[in-house]
């Protein structure tokens, strides 16, 4: 050392747990993504009310996933991944996979996870509320995908890696069956909104908290490889038009009767 210790500092070295280890992986890959990013600040007053008439009312998420996929249905970049194996090339996946973060706890320590969607726009919001509480009560050991990321993330370092590897970057179909064609993120129950995101899909929305008036901001963190920055804005306008249109529309129709005197 340069200089001579002024106190005695002492400690003891700790393996990561599970849910360390899995963001870990994550962040490894995640760092690689050449992420952009625009923001809409998006008007959403009649979705708060029509989604305020529902019991019980559909995570924002849900609305989110489904407004996004219907508008990916149109938008065939926004299902694209960039692929460099074996050669550079753009892998359009037929169908939008929402990938969804679920907190879970596992050995005491609460975990994220994510949960896939196949193709939200064409799946009742009902429905869809209701694979999404089963991803967060159910035992992990009943939920596959969920307990096979589990399993993968006990292996040595090295083989983990390698699986990740594979699953990344061998094929924009296993990419898509395991990690999506799109995520959403959102910290809005703690105020808050996610900034400097980290990613492994070509598209992902993150969700700040409303104010009073039914206002929010809505950013996309995008791979730049695949578009550029006025179809991303573009993309979130299309996703504000969906959900006011849209899945109010839906909410409607899954609100109580008004009684009539």
């Amino acid at each position: 050392m340069f200089f001579p210790p002024s106190f005695e500092c002492t400690g003891r070295s700790r393996g990561l747990s599970v849910p360390r280890a899995f963001l870990a992986d994550f962040i490894h890959f995640a760092r690689k993504m050449p992420l952009v990013a625009v923001s809409r600040r998006m008007d959403l007053g009649p979705v708060v009310a029509a989604r305020k008439a529902v019991t019980p009312s559909p995570n924002w998420v849900l609305l989110f996933a489904k407004a996004f996929a219907r508008v990916a249905a149109d938008r065939p970049e926004l299902r694209r991944a960039f692929m460099t194996f074996p050669w550079t090339h753009f892998y359009e996946c037929d169908q939008s996979v929402a990938a969804i973060a679920v907190e879970r706890e596992y050995a005491g320590e609460p975990m994220v996870l994510f949960a896939l969607f196949r193709n939200p726009h064409e799946t009742p919001l009902a429905e869809l509320a209701g694979r999404l509480h089963e991803f967060k009560t159910k035992p992990l050991e009943s939920l596959e995908p969920l307990h096979r990321t589990i399993r993968i993330t006990k292996l040595p370092k090295l083989v983990r890696r390698a699986l990740w590897v594979h699953a990344l970057y061998q094929s924009g179909r296993i990419k898509a069956q395991n990690f999506g064609t799109f995520g959403i993120s959102s910290v809005a129950v703690a105020g808050a909104t996610t900034v400097g995101m980290a990613s492994l899909l070509t598209n992902t929305l993150s969700l700040g908290p409303f104010d009073e008036s039914g206002h929010l901001d809505v950013r996309l963190d995008f791979d730049h490889r695949v578009y550029d920055g006025v179809p991303a804005a573009k993309a979130l306008a299309e996703v504000e038009r969906v959900l006011r249109t849209e899945i109010v529309a839906e909410l409607q129709t899954m609100a109580p009767p008004t009684r009539t005197e």
